[in-house]
């Protein structure tokens, strides 16, 4: 496809004024005036009174703390030592890792990075830890480059703040207070503001600065110079921000709210500050805008991501939140958007693990790890979120009410959370539910308005018994080896046509040739249920239909219609578990049971691929090397078996997928199909 091609689509896409946009962005950054506006200096030349309107610098000034949510008056150690029952990591154990050097990036296995960590190195590369200057002005950093900065930035994310200050308030231990200050002091001394990467991303800045304000209540800094200290870190981190806003903008996604609520935070926080009240207006005033612009009507997120999504509602409820304790609540337009989003990722969450389909990107982000949960739970603030948007509780109690404690919000709701009730279909989102007992499915089916992250179209999510069967494969990482390979819908629970993608890939984050489908029908009948989709590729339909009954048995149907021979194939991405495959048939043992797949017809040819390599079957796919790994979280990657199934022939052509759940399946049923479609 030629520049100009690119160009007309990507302007038809993502719409004009972010391409005006992101133009001046890039303007002023190569013209140098970013730079001007971003001049480095040394943390010493600037003391606190030097930020302050009066430029006094004594006890008395400091914020009140009263007048935000952590406060450090209020008890509940009582309430976290209880809520540290069925933690799946014991608070005081990541605390005293922290302490020892060893760090969970993005919610992994611990990582030893050093106390302190060198903050130039980038860890979790395959290639083995990297070393990078942070001697220059962060617009020197090639950040569209080879080297993955989302790996150097996590441990500067001071996600480990968040649990060393729960240690804190829970064991009143000085030495968590103590790591803390020594962490914050080798940072400062590395990162003088303006130099080094860690300056690079205005949206990195705002969720530091998170964690630092909730450090500054946390541990409740009585000596003066520890206070200064992390109020004048926190004023330079949010005096960073505007000067690239123009970027934030452009994106049209978490960037901007994320560095919206941050200078909101610091305006409010830091009210005596020279620049306070136009961090607060400016905060303010696009929070409000980009919770307008980037909130679906149906709840669903702008990135079409659940972990982006998680980011976006997290950062809406701090926003949320401090905007009423300040008595200027959000706009009512505001806080609808809030709840619809609350209400959708409810919906997507499994009630028996709290983890949710991990559809498009993944960054790993948990900006508020409040809670003693694996970081792939979404109750914890789904749990507040409910609580401040929808006045009720979305679980029943458990240690993911951590974060409604730490809001002061735990104690508005009363009594049992309700029976969930919930919508299964989410048209502008892009995501229809089918639901069992304790099965259910996600099927992707999306018109899009805003640039997808993945190429998932009719991709399909199962669950049974709190077990993610079929699942997405996630993100693995954005550059580097394996890189954005798993965002293709060659790895996605779909099918592929003709071994064509059907998006154009034109960037790390952006596709462009947008490839819609569209929702048919649902039909139900007692425990029996069905639903259909269908999308055009390269002039061929292809129409999905996925039946169950009660959640024994599953049934996917793949149908292509058009002319001429054709060649489709269906890709599953299952647990890597006891395996055993005969003919057509795949018979799975883990956990919760056994699990049967069959393939019709028998014409089909099948193969069954674990971490890059081929264990069983005579299908050899010439991108084997992306096939059977599944990313839990950003950075890692474990293995999972990937089915591949391939029909070819004439059209029009059906591929059938049996799922039975449980070693006592339905077996003897079929299906009976009309002259050219389902017989619903």
């Amino acid at each position: 496809m030629s520049r100009l091609t690119t160009l007309v689509l990507a302007v038809r896409e993502l719409g004009i004024r972010s391409m005006v946009q992101y133009a001046l962005y890039q303007l002023e950054l190569r013209s140098g005036a970013v730079r001007k506006r971003t001049k480095p200096y040394r943390w010493e030349d600037r003391p606190l009174g030097l930020w302050l309107r009066d430029g006094a610098a004594d006890v008395k000034v400091l914020p009140q703390r009263e007048r935000f949510f952590f406060r450090p008056e209020a008890d509940f150690s009582s309430d976290l030592a209880s809520l540290q029952n069925g933690a799946s990591v014991p608070l005081k154990e990541e605390a005293e890792e922290i302490l020892g050097g060893r760090f969970r990036l993005f919610g992994g296995p611990p990582v030893s990075l050093g106390f302190p960590p060198r903050w130039g190195s980038v860890p979790l590369t395959e290639e083995g830890p990297r070393e990078l200057p942070l001697d220059r002005h962060w617009s020197e950093y090639d950040l569209d480059g080879g080297l993955d900065f989302r790996l150097l930035w996590e441990p500067s994310r001071f996600g480990w703040c968040f649990t060393l200050g729960r240690a804190y308030r829970l064991t009143g231990a000085r030495r968590y207070a103590d790591g803390f200050f020594t962490l914050l002091a080798s940072w400062m001394e590395a990162n003088p503001p303006n130099l080094g990467p860690h300056w690079a991303s205005a949206q990195e800045v705002a969720l530091r600065m998170m964690a630092l304000i909730f450090g500054y209540f946390a541990f409740v800094p009585t000596e003066q110079e520890r206070a200064e200290r992390l109020l004048t870190v926190i004023a330079a981190h949010a005096e960073r921000i505007p000067a690239t806003l123009h970027y934030a903008r452009a994106q049209r996604n978490n960037h901007l709210l994320t560095e919206a609520v941050g200078l909101y935070s610091a305006g409010l926080l830091l009210d005596r500050f020279r620049q306070a009240q136009q961090w607060k207006s400016l905060g303010r005033r696009w929070i409000v805008a980009a919770l307008r612009d980037q909130i679906f009507e149906d709840g669903g997120y702008i990135q079409h991501s659940t972990n982006y999504g998680r980011l976006a509602l997290a950062a809406g409820l701090w926003a949320a939140r401090l905007a009423e304790i300040h008595n200027e609540p959000l706009p009512e337009e505001s806080l609808q958007k809030l709840s619809r989003m609350t209400e959708f990722l409810t919906a997507l969450v499994d009630p028996e693990s709290g983890r949710v389909p991990n559809l498009g990107n993944n960054d790993g982000s948990n900006i508020l790890p409040l809670a003693s949960c694996a970081p792939l739970d979404y109750r914890p603030v789904l749990q507040a979120a409910s609580i401040q948007f929808l006045h009720r509780p979305a679980f029943a109690p458990g240690p993911w009410d951590e974060l409604s404690f730490w809001l002061g919000i735990a104690g508005q709701v009363q009594g049992q959370a309700p029976v969930r009730e919930s919508a299964n279909g989410f048209p502008e989102a892009g995501v229809y539910l089918l639901q069992g007992q304790r099965a259910w499915a996600a099927l992707c089916c999306a018109r899009f308005r805003t640039r997808p992250s993945h190429s998932d179209q009719l991709h399909l999510d199962l669950w049974w018994s709190g077990h993610n069967l079929a699942r997405d494969p996630g993100s693995y990482r954005y550059g580097g080896n394996l890189g954005n390979a798993l965002a293709s819908a060659s790895v996605h629970n779909g099918m592929l046509v003709d071994g064509r993608e059907p998006m154009l890939r034109a960037g790390r984050f952006l596709w462009l040739g947008w490839s819609d489908a569209r929702y048919l029908a649902r039909w139900q009948e007692g425990s029996a249920e069905a639903l259909a989709a269908e999308r055009a590729v390269s002039g061929v339909a292809h129409r999905r239909s996925v039946v169950h009954t009660a959640d024994a048995l599953w049934v996917v149907i793949d149908e292509l219609h058009g002319d001429g021979r054709h060649r489709g194939r269906v890709v599953w991405t299952l647990p890597d578990w006891k395996w055993d495959l005969n003919d057509r048939e795949l018979v799975l043992d883990g956990e919760p049971g056994q699990v049967v797949l069959k393939i019709e017809p028998e014409s089909a040819s099948l193969a069954l691929y674990r971490a890059g390599e081929r264990l069983a079957g005579d299908l050899a796919e010439p991108d084997a090397e992306v096939l059977g790994w599944w990313s839990p979280t950003y950075g890692y990657k474990e293995p999972a078996l990937c089915l591949v199934v391939s029909i070819e022939g004439d059209l029009p052509a059906r591929l059938a997928t049996w799922w039975r759940l449980g070693a006592e399946g339905l077996a003897g049923l079929a299906l009976a199909f009309a002259e050219d479609q389902l017989d619903l």
